[in-house]
């Protein structure tokens, strides 16, 4: 089970207008400090600005110069200490909460990030008396439930787990890692079906925690569901890509859905669908030769395999055919004339192979049969502005920015084309709202 501590980690929530305005309070406190270099409070404040865009170095030495400032600044221990757990000094973070403890002997959250701490150590005893103490001090904790829970998951007390995790939830609902922990506590009890509503509810409130992916992949894997094992542990995977036993259960799961297809296949040679799915397990993995070979077969098995025609369209889009992948669209939407992603992939394919009128067309479809798709209007914007038309242009973009309005790419392209009409003024405020929603559109020229 996962600890989840009082303190959020770094980065996991606002956007990068938010960050730039982390940046400002940053330098509005050095302004401070240059004015006044012996408030204490300043570079404590400044030390969480730091911390919370996850720079962890300095906020170190703003918390102690704070703590040189003012020996008794409980804050500026207690978020040192935070600072030294996320680098993982967890000597330097116990003793920095031992002094919040002895400068507050109430503080329930050194007790509980004192407790956190010690759970790194695996002094899984320690860590629960700690937390515990939280809790005495602060009965309607939900951070001092939630870990409790999950320590006591650790050492096998599922019911006591249970019991703290439900107060948690009961406390702050909306919190992914109380139900990932109560998730993994109902599999440890044999209870799957609790386990995977639990999981779901934390992949919904937190769509980055690879622990529920990891949580639920297992249990496919417990329930022989490779496929579904497969694409979670893919997902924990690609959030955590250096864990390598989540790789190795990879590889696990992927080998059991191979070997599922293959014995499916020599069971009955003629089973499209057996070729089919292999053949998009091969396409999951990057093998897009054997993938194609596998549709080729479904395809000659049921020529009417719509899924077969447009993962294979997709697959030769990969492989930057696009006549092929175009021709593949056009059967695929021959059987199934009202699926919208078919038109969609087909005018990307067109989009690249600058056959901008035709992508046009295949959008336009796209867009007629699901109006609500911003990526759509975005692309075919894109599409109109190679053709010159950028009042067109401007009107598929303002549709696509009323549907998904923190798309920084999207402010990007029309202020592009903003400039391409000599409107810089427009281009100049689309350029600045890209930057602040994502700041690698700070670096592009056109932005500065």
């Amino acid at each position: 089970m996962s600890a989840v501590t009082v303190k959020e980690a770094p980065g996991s929530k606002g956007s990068s207008s938010g960050v730039l305005k982390v940046r400002q309070i940053i330098a509005d406190l050095g302004s401070d400090i240059e004015r006044n270099p012996n408030n204490a409070h300043s570079y404590k404040d400044r030390g969480v600005a730091f911390f919370s865009l996850g720079e962890f170095e300095q906020a170190i030495a703003d918390h102690s110069k704070a703590v040189s400032l003012d020996p008794c600044h409980v804050e500026a221990y207690l978020c040192r200490g935070d600072a030294y757990r996320f680098i993982r000094e967890n000597r330097k973070a116990i003793t920095d909460y031992d002094q919040v403890i002895r400068l507050d002997p109430l503080n329930a959250t050194a007790y509980l990030n004192r407790g956190v701490t010690y759970d790194a150590f695996g002094e899984l005893h320690t860590a629960i008396a700690d937390v515990s103490r939280a809790i005495e001090i602060k009965t309607d904790f939900a951070a001092a439930y939630g870990n409790r829970g999950g320590l006591y998951g650790k050492t096998g007390q599922f019911q006591l787990a249970m019991e703290d995790l439900d107060r948690a939830i009961r406390l702050d609902p909306n919190q992914a890692a109380w139900y990932a922990n109560r998730g993994a506590a109902h599999a440890n009890r044999g209870h799957y079906r609790e386990a995977m509503a639990d999981l779901e509810r934390a992949i919904e409130l937190n769509p980055r925690d690879s622990y529920a992916y990891l949580g639920r992949a297992n249990i496919h894997f417990l329930l022989k569901e490779y496929w579904e094992a497969f694409f979670d542990y893919g997902r924990a995977l690609l959030i955590n890509p250096n864990e390598a036993a989540v790789a190795e259960r990879l590889r696990t799961s992927y080998l059991s859905v191979l070997k599922e297809c293959n014995d499916k296949i020599a069971q009955d040679p003629s089973n499209a669908s057996a070729y089919y799915e292999r053949g998009s397990l091969y396409k999951e993995v990057g093998e897009t030769d054997r993938a194609i070979a596998d549709y080729d077969k479904a395809i000659n098995l049921n020529r009417a395999f719509t899924a077969a025609f447009s993962d294979r369209g997709r697959a030769y889009y990969r492989l930057g055919q696009y006549e092929k992948a175009v021709a593949d669209f056009d059967r695929a939407i021959a059987l199934m004339p009202e699926d919208p992603l078919l038109y969609y992939d087909s005018g990307s394919a067109y989009g690249s192979m600058k056959d901008f009128r035709k992508a046009v067309a295949q959008y336009d479809r796209a867009i007629a049969l699901n109006p609500s798709d911003a990526a759509a209007y975005k692309d075919h914007a894109k599409m109109q502005t190679m053709l010159g038309e950028y009042q067109r242009a401007l009107v598929d973009f303002e549709r696509a920015i009323s549907l998904s309005p923190n798309d920084a790419q999207t402010y990007y392209l029309r202020g592009t084309v903003y400039k391409l009409m000599g409107e810089m003024q427009g281009a100049k405020a689309d350029f600045d709202r890209a930057a602040s929603l994502n700041p690698k559109f700070a670096a592009v020229p056109e932005t500065r």
